[in-house]
């Protein structure tokens, strides 16, 4: 699998004290892009969807809801960082558990139209180590 179809960006699903789960993603193409270009992001757990009005992304510090990280266009995500993609579980995991991911992102500079431009989704399925972050 070449590093530009590749997703996960570490091997653990961290939860934290509010049972709010985390995966870090990396940026699956060769040159940074806004957050502005994500499309979608669709995750599960185990086999359970998780809704998308539940997926927060986090990238430089700050996360956003898909439907409000459209704004973020002035900014970049450097190809070389993860964003960390947060989401409640329903649901206790024991030490491990499969996790899917697909990312669609836009390429902006890669026109399919006179007002549209390519789109590219990557999924990945894998099996992560489940950490459980211990509440301060």
């Amino acid at each position: 699998m070449s590093a530009a179809n590749r997703l996960f960006g570490s091997d653990e699903l961290r939860i934290d004290a509010s049972g709010t789960g985390a995966i870090k993603l990396r940026l699956p193409w060769y040159r940074s892009l806004a957050p502005s270009t994500i499309e979608d992001v669709s995750v599960s757990v185990n086999g359970k969807i998780v809704p998308r009005s539940d997926v927060i992304v986090e990238i430089n510090g700050r996360g956003d809801r898909l439907d409000a990280i459209a704004d973020r266009w002035q900014e970049t995500w450097f190809v070389q960082d993860r964003a960390i993609v947060r989401f409640p579980l329903d649901a206790p995991l024991e030490q491990e558990a499969a996790v899917s991911a697909t990312l669609t992102i836009r390429i902006p500079y890669i026109l399919t139209g006179p007002d549209s431009a390519m789109s590219r989704a990557v999924s990945e399925t894998r099996k992560l180590t489940v950490v459980k972050e211990e509440q301060r």
